[in-house]
């Protein structure tokens, strides 16, 4: 069983990615246009950090969670 922090992070992730369902498949996309991408959203996350809310912070670190999970998935089908 996945510890609890996982199962609740996990969730955010889904949301995030449910947000972004008119979006193309991620597996469209090679690793390094989502590497870049991952970078924007670790700018995002160190912006929340700074200003935002704790539901911005948790938000953006499941964007960043989410394009890292992007990469494992393509590399892992490849």
């Amino acid at each position: 069983m996945a510890r609890q922090e996982i199962v609740v992070f996990s969730e955010d992730m889904e949301r995030k990615l449910k947000e972004n369902d008119y979006k193309d498949c991620w597996s469209t996309k090679n690793i390094y246009w989502h590497i870049a991408r991952m970078m924007g959203e670790i700018s995002e996350l160190q912006d929340a950090i700074s200003s935002g809310t704790r539901q911005d912070i948790i938000d953006e670190a499941a964007d960043v969670a989410n394009y890292a999970m992007f990469i494992a998935d393509i590399v892992r089908r490849s």
